[in-house]
């Protein structure tokens, strides 16, 4: 009975193998994907589909620059922890210290705005500066809708903004709140919100195509925006609302950054320090989700295997982003985009099909240097452009099931979850609809929750619907637990907010709101 049990399993599958597949599926209804799979020390990256524009024919790779929006927010709560660790800044700071004199900063029950709340989106702040929903609303196809939004404009707006909660209080996914917090940050380094990311995350951890600014020389690797029709779209350019979502990067540079999250032994100890104090950070948004600074996270329910996620989407006019792990089974998932349609429900799926084959311990990693198939990228062991990782013990040497040192995860705060079906599935604002949890951005800037779909206000609802791939996870993770399935989801809580990622960025109102997430 036990070799039946045995021979029921799921057979292993190569990392590339998975990528790809990833890759495909997710180019079959967007212009095209890079996919990249992290599982210890090896890495693999493919890609399929085009870069679009005037390199149709050219299959997007390795490094190939995307528009990453709300995944952005990562890099600036990364930038707070490192400030703070380092004596620049405090988290429980007032954000009017950091501002020009005379700036008046909204409060509410005699709480001040500090910088965590900005980083964990407790603010209490709106998801838009003020008078940019109006403006959405009535030109919801506009260009580049935040090239406006300088530091005058946002001060501007920010003294006239009510706070729809005291902040700490409650999850309000805000790209509002994670522009302020970059705008903030580089003028207490006295430098520019680009310059001081690259100097404080970038530059320690090897990532050299990590930038607000396409220069000539990436400009050829770039690849061209597209919206849900497949049509070529204008790049999304932030101004001073930067640090919601105005960052480039490519698949290697991301696999730089989440392989410090997954091993902070393999990073500089300043960038390993600032890492730690941002995972200390947590705001339970319901009994399975929480948030860190700068990460949605949520445990899956024990029927899905009690998997950690931790992840942030994100999505541009022209652009969708995904980046998840788990430390404890030192597994990552990273899906890039080049259409406005999210990535998160195919990156949900695979990330958790690596923890379960974790588990299983009986993932086949493909062999260093391996080729990939035609058209596709592969990328095994230590990136050119990733600080040196010190290997890891064999397999049976380290804890069992794969669980890291720092042993069992606390329950994410941050992340609203959902049960269905035996199934707990948690999306953070701004994510798509997440299978596993997730979250993506709609089409507004950056990052923007998904608005909650009528009907699901209800204290516990479970609705039939289409199912759209991709929704909102700040969505969920605000309010209560939305956690979107195929296509039966289950609303946990007094309403539910919208993926936070990228795609809230776009959503909001029209298109191009809802899709700030």
């Amino acid at each position: 009975m036990a070799h039946a049990q045995a021979q029921a399993q799921p057979q292993p599958q190569e990392l590339g193998t998975l990528a790809q597949q990833t890759a495909d599926r997710l180019a079959e209804q967007r212009v095209g994907a890079v996919v990249a799979v992290v599982a210890g020390e090896v890495v693999e990256i493919r890609g399929a589909g085009s870069t679009g524009a005037d390199h149709r024919r050219t299959v997007p790779g390795p490094d190939t620059l995307f528009e990453i929006g709300s995944v952005t927010k990562t890099f600036t709560a990364l930038t707070l922890a490192r400030l703070a660790a380092a004596g620049a800044v405090g988290l429980d700071e007032p954000l009017g210290d950091l501002l020009p004199d005379g700036t008046h900063v909204p409060s509410r029950d005699g709480r001040p705005i500090t910088l965590q709340h900005l980083a964990t989106h407790t603010s209490g702040l709106p998801r838009l500066p003020r008078g940019m929903l109006l403006r959405f609303l009535l030109r919801p196809s506009t260009p580049d809708p935040y090239v406006g939004c300088t530091a005058d404009v946002l001060l501007s707006g920010l003294a006239r903004t009510r706070l729809g909660a005291a902040p700490g209080k409650r999850f309000r996914y805000s790209n509002l709140g994670a522009g302020l917090l970059g705008l903030a940050l580089a003028r207490r380094a006295g430098t520019d919100y680009e310059t001081l990311v690259t100097r404080e995350i970038c530059s320690p951890l090897g990532m050299t195509d990590t930038v607000v600014t396409v220069d000539d020389a990436r400009s050829e690797r770039a690849a061209q925006g597209h919206d849900r029709r497949g049509r070529p779209t204008t790049p999304w350019n932030l101004a001073d609302l930067a640090g919601a979502g105005a960052l480039r990067s490519t698949a290697t540079d991301l696999v730089a950054f989440v392989r410090a999250q997954l091993d902070a032994g393999s990073v500089p100890p300043e960038i390993a320090e600032a890492i730690r104090l941002s995972r200390s950070v947590e705001h339970r948004t319901s009994p399975f989700a929480w948030v860190h600074l700068g990460w949605m996270a949520h445990r899956l329910h024990a029927k899905q295997g009690g998997h950690l996620q931790i992840w942030h989407n994100g999505g541009t006019g022209g652009f969708s982003s995904f980046v998840g792990f788990d430390p404890e089974k030192q597994v990552a998932v990273i899906a890039l985009g080049n259409t406005q349609r999210p990535v998160d429900q195919p990156a949900f799926e695979l990330l958790r099909t690596l923890q379960a084959a974790h588990v299983r311990a009986g993932l086949r990693l493909a062999h260093p240097g391996r080729a990939g198939p035609t058209g596709a990228f592969s990328r095994s062991g230590r990136s050119p452009h990733t600080a040196p990782v010190e290997r890891q013990p064999p397999e049976h040497e380290r804890h069992p099931a794969g669980v890291g040192e720092g042993g069992e995860h606390q329950a994410a705060p941050d992340r609203p979850s959902q049960q269905r079906e035996g199934r707990v599935e948690q999306q953070a604002e701004g994510q798509a609809e997440q299978h596993q949890g997730a979250g993506a951005e709609t089409n507004l800037p950056f990052h923007r929750p998904h608005r909650p779909r009528r009907g699901a206000v209800a204290r516990v609802v479970e609705v039939v619907t289409a199912g759209r791939p991709g929704h909102g996870a700040a969505q969920q993770a605000r309010r209560g637990d939305a956690v979107r399935g195929q296509r039966r989801h289950r609303v946990l809580g007094t309403g539910t907010g919208r993926a936070h990622d990228e795609q809230g960025l776009r959503r909001g109102g029209p298109a191009q709101l809802r899709q700030a997430s």
